[in-house]
Parts: C-alpha cells; structure tokens; sequence
C-alpha cells in the first residue's frame, strides 16, 4: 500500500493521471487472465478477492450472484487512513479511481463490464457479461 500512496502521490505532484495509471496497472494485471477458463463472473470475484485480501481492512459482501452477474460491495476502508495524511495526502476519489480502473481493465479483458459507486461506507460493485 505504501507503494501505492507513493505512486499516487507523484503522480499528482506531476499533474499526472491517476485514472490513466489505473488503467495501466489493470491492463497489466490483465495480460495474466484467461478468457474462458471458466465462468468468467466466478473467476473474475475469485481473483478480485484474491487480489484485496492482502490489504488488512479489506471485507467483502456479495448482495447478489447469478451465471451472467454479480453485485457486491466492498468497505471503503480498504486502505489505510493513514495515507490520507502527510506525506502522502492522498483523496480518497484519488484511491477510488484507480481500483475502478484496474478492476475496469481485468473485467474487460473477461468479456465483463465493471461500475463502481460509493454508498455510505461500501464501494457497491457490479459486474455483469
């Protein structure tokens, strides 16, 4: 994570973009996912939650789950506070869109769309074909 904040943080000390790098990082995540191995909805959570369940705070909730969707939420505490403060002084819309972007990047390269929005203290997350 501090790797992240770091990252996130130069990129907006040299008016870079954070969603574009998201991207980056998605599409690179990408290059390691196999289109049809499976149930593209399955593998996608399965790797999502692989994925996030290295940072500490991380929990997840599936609301619902079909062959061709699924829609759950995750806490928006996912990363430390502590970065929202000096140094790194990151936002947390800053945070927001780069997951958006990379899990954007991974989806479709599955076949899948990806949204994300933010509801009281949940990151609502749907996923479809």
């Amino acid at each position: 994570m501090t790797h992240l904040a770091a990252t996130i943080s130069y990129l907006n000390e040299n008016n870079l973009s954070v969603e574009d790098f998201g991207k980056y990082i998605g599409a690179i995540y990408a290059k390691d996912w196999t289109p049809g191995a499976k149930n593209e909805i399955d593998y996608f959570i399965e790797g999502y939650h692989w994925n996030m369940h290295v940072f500490p705070a991380y929990k997840m909730q599936i609301l619902n789950r079909s062959e061709s969707k699924i829609d759950y939420k995750v806490k928006r505490n996912w990363y430390q506070k502590s970065y929202l403060n000096p140094p790194y002084q990151l936002s947390e819309a800053d945070l927001q869109a780069w997951l958006e972007n990379l899990w954007s990047a991974v989806a479709g390269k599955l076949g899948l769309s990806y949204s994300q929005s933010i509801e009281d203290n949940w990151i609502m997350v749907k996923v479809s074909k």
